[in-house]
């Protein structure tokens, strides 16, 4: 059975395939007992609770690679992607607090909603 990137599968589907075709398998299947993935930065704050996770699934002999984006890229990004007018109805909808602002207001906004929680130090 085919175990790779939470997939358990003797047949994947072609979405699954299509995904793990962007990695180098052959270099990831040398080590049948390596677990292996990949996930979104917004996970690693899942703290105490992601790493409870981790532990069950591989052991403690785990080697965690975070290789992350310059942050100002990634906001600027990620703010291109949900002022994209393009997708599915879904995805507009959750696009919504997006719609119309710039990436100055947005940035403004966050900053904003994190100062009213005492999160974001003055940086002056």
């Amino acid at each position: 059975a085919l175990k790779l990137f939470n997939v358990e599968s003797s047949k994947p589907d072609m979405k699954q395939l299509k995904y793990m075709l962007a990695f180098d398998i052959d270099k990831l299947l040398v080590n049948i007992n390596s677990v292996t993935g990949e996930a979104t930065p917004s996970y690693i704050l899942g703290g105490a609770v992601l790493a409870r996770r981790l532990l069950s699934a591989a052991g403690h002999c785990v080697r965690i690679i975070v290789a992350l984006r310059d942050p100002c890229s990634r906001a600027y990004s990620h703010f291109n992607m949900t002022a994209d007018s393009n997708g599915t109805e879904a995805q507009k909808k959750r696009r919504g607090k997006v719609a119309g602002k710039t990436f100055d207001e947005i940035i403004n906004d966050d900053l904003k909603a994190l100062e009213e929680i005492n999160l974001h130090p003055k940086m002056d």
